[in-house]
Order: C-alpha cells, then sequence, then structure tokens
C-alpha cells in the first residue's frame, strides 16, 4: 500500500514509526510511503491495521494530514 502525507518533512518519521510498529515501510518520494504488514493478512484487513497505525501517529505529530492511497 501507500500513503501520501501532506508535509513532506514527516515522511521519516512516518516510516520509523511504521517500522516500530511490524510493518514494512519505505519512503518512495517526499510525501510518499511504501507499507506493507510483515506478516500475512488479507488485503482488507492489513489495510484496516496499517489504518490504525497510521490514525495513531497521525494524533501524535498533531494531526498530521496522511491518506492510504491503495
Amino acid at each position: 500500500m501507500r500513503i501520501r502525507l501532506n508535509n513532506p518533512a514527516l515522511t521519516g518519521d512516518l516510516v520509523d514509526y511504521l517500522r516500530q510498529n511490524d510493518c514494512e515501510a519505505m519512503a518512495m518520494g517526499p510525501n510518499l510511503v511504501a507499507v506493507s504488514l510483515s506478516h500475512a493478512f488479507p488485503y482488507d484487513a492489513a489495510r484496516l491495521e496499517i489504518g490504525v497505525h497510521l490514525g495513531d501517529w497521525a494524533l501524535e505529530n498533531g494531526n498530521a494530514g496522511a491518506v492510504i492511497l491503495d
């Protein structure tokens, strides 16, 4: 899945956060992150779990804007 951030300065922080939460994450550009789970889940369940991580991270970062693209 890919996540687009509204603030490119937070890309590295999001990658670090996702990695700390058992996700495989990599910056794909200044405001784009590729992410997957390190364990196998159906797509819908994986998207839900990544969404939860993304929501927690956004709250910790002053409601940073980010959206899951696919």
